[in-house]
């Protein structure tokens, strides 16, 4: 159409104007030094300008039309097994967990907690290795890099590169996403909504299916949900029998009272041992993630959260009606 775009260069430089070599980067942008620039001009310009881009930081690249033809999709990515991702990650520090091979000839404090490796075990034993900064020169020293590590690494050179949100509001794109593995997938759908989860309890491990594939944040989430209902169940059995005892027992008033009162301390005492044995349940699982003393400040945020919500009356009053909300139900 006719929409034209004002100061088109001081635009661009909302979108590619930070790092080290601003100068030399921008020159590439020399034609929108005008006053105004048509609105297609201005975004094939920079399209094509993010893609050079991407391209010279040994991004992955592919694209693809939608169904209806009217979007079409850019595929950005790292390959895992590839010296890319290990400069970056060697760039970023970015910790890494130690092979379980690596520990052969290490010699524990308590040798039975330990595998064949040599490499230290929890309670269940589940490895949990150590995680240290990833160096080029120590590869063969750590695990593979996962599908987690590969996006979370991709998502902080995209920031160095590109202001995503500039991006978005300039209708550059239209929105951005972490695709999804369709076979990955499916397999966690079959391990954790099939028929017999509906009559069993989550096992153990199952948090790791989670995070492999989600990260830790959501990790986290169904680590809770699942120690949370393992955990209800003998405050089940608890009930069960106080409403046994109520339904054919002909018991007086007092001793209904006095049962009721038992009831409440029980609930009391299971929340504090509940607390308690999360607390240290999850502290098992961020040390086995390599989530101990993570700086949260580099995570990837939600991109449902909202900086500008950060300790404002109206988050507060939200916080306020969850908690109202919460005790009305107990």
């Amino acid at each position: 159409g006719d929409e034209v775009v004002l100061d088109p260069y001081a635009k661009a430089v909302r979108i590619f104007g930070f790092g080290d070599d601003d100068d030399e980067e921008m020159s590439a942008l020399n034609s929108l030094r005008r006053e105004s620039v048509p609105a297609e001009e201005y975004h094939a310009i920079i399209r094509q300008e993010l893609l050079r881009r991407l391209v010279a930081a040994g991004f992955r690249l592919g694209s693809f039309v939608s169904i209806d033809k009217d979007e079409v999709f850019l595929k950005i990515g790292l390959e895992r097994d590839a010296d890319n991702i290990r400069r970056l990650a060697q760039k970023f520090q970015y910790r890494m967990p130690v092979k379980r091979e690596a520990y052969q000839g290490f010699d524990p404090h308590n040798p039975s907690l330990k595998d064949e490796y040599g490499c230290p075990v929890d309670d269940y034993g589940r490895s949990v290795p150590a995680y240290q900064p990833y160096t080029m020169e120590t590869d063969n020293l750590y695990e593979s890099f996962t599908d987690v590590d590969a996006v979370r690494i991709a998502m902080w050179r995209l920031r160095e590169l590109v202001h995503l949100t500039q991006l978005k509001e300039q209708h550059i794109i239209n929105f951005w996403f972490v695709a999804a593995k369709y076979r990955d997938m499916k397999r966690l759908s079959r391990k954790i909504t099939g028929w017999r989860s509906l009559v069993s309890l989550p096992s153990r491990g199952e948090e790791d299916l989670f995070r492999n594939y989600l990260g830790e944040q959501i990790g986290f989430s169904f680590l809770w949900s699942a120690f949370y209902t393992r955990m209800l169940m003998p405050l089940a059995g608890i009930v069960l029998t106080i409403r046994l005892v109520e339904h054919y027992m002909d018991l007086p008033p007092t001793e209904k009272d006095m049962i009721r009162l038992v009831y409440t301390c029980l609930i009391a005492i299971w929340s504090q041992s509940f607390n308690a044995r999360f607390n240290r349940h999850a502290t098992r699982a961020a040390q086995r993630w390599g989530m101990k003393d993570y700086n949260t400040e580099s995570a990837i945020p939600l991109a449902s959260h909202d900086p500008s919500l950060d300790r404002t009356r109206k988050l507060m009053f939200r916080r306020v009606f969850v908690v109202i909300t919460y005790l009305s139900f107990c």
